[in-house]
């Protein structure tokens, strides 16, 4: 069977997706779509969830930051970004989504939006409030594991 000409394909557009999630964490590919899937029905119902049809086709995870790219139809590109803006968890980790940028296929997409931040985590000891606690660092971000619960905080708010 023949291709169809390019003037008949559906016409898609790859949305690369920064989530920013706690630093002693990384998240699952498989955990990210159902959460998509599930924001989508619970903001629009099945009518949202099957115009936008979103997939995420590639996935990279480190510690406290993941980068997603994820399919939608052309048409449907402003409705998906809403979407992914409202993706509060994942599998019950507290996520910060950005969209970071469209593009027309994939290649391109990795290829200016994928190279996130790669730095390494550092875990330390640190006194919190008078309480020893582990802090989890990546450049200028700080994540302290205590017994009040986990807090964000930069360097600066430390010194």
């Amino acid at each position: 069977m023949r291709p169809l000409p390019k003037h008949m394909r559906r016409r898609r557009r790859y949305l690369a997706v920064r989530l920013g999630c706690p630093l002693d964490t990384t998240l699952d590919a498989h955990a990210v779509q159902d959460a998509v899937w599930q924001t989508a029905r619970r903001i629009g119902g099945a009518s949202l969830s099957a115009a936008t049809d979103l997939r995420v086709m590639r996935f990279e995870s480190t510690p406290g930051v993941a980068m997603a790219l994820v399919r939608t139809p052309h048409a449907a590109e402003t409705r998906a970004r809403g979407v992914l803006a409202a993706v509060d968890t994942v599998a019950t980790t507290p996520v910060a989504p950005q969209v970071i940028g469209t593009c027309g296929t994939i290649a391109a997409c990795e290829e200016r939006y994928m190279n996130h931040d790669t730095r390494p985590v550092d875990e330390r000891d640190v006194a919190f409030d008078s309480e020893p606690c582990t802090a989890f660092v990546q450049g200028t971000q700080v994540d302290i594991v205590g017994p009040i619960g986990d807090i964000g905080a930069t360097r600066l708010d430390l010194e």
